[in-house]
């Protein structure tokens, strides 16, 4: 299956790309990777916590006690 998936991606959509390449604009070339390299890295964060075991909410929940008591304290 990674063979068939291997000649698609060579085949057709790196021809596709360098055929319309072209027609975009360099800032719009410019933002649309900007786009990309963005959602990757919310991607690849995102399965990094899922691999090391890491909870966001308990954090989250954590930061927010020490602000409540941080502001009980204060205000």
């Amino acid at each position: 299956a990674w063979g068939f998936y291997a000649v698609f991606i060579v085949k057709f959509l790196n021809h596709y790309i360098l055929k319309r390449m072209n027609e975009l604009s360099m800032e719009s070339g410019i933002f649309l990777i900007r786009i990309v390299l963005v959602v990757v890295s919310i991607d690849f964060i995102i399965h990094l916590l899922i691999a090391l075991g890491i909870n966001i909410r308990v954090y989250r929940d954590r930061v927010l006690e020490k602000y409540d008591n941080f502001k009980a304290r204060w205000y």
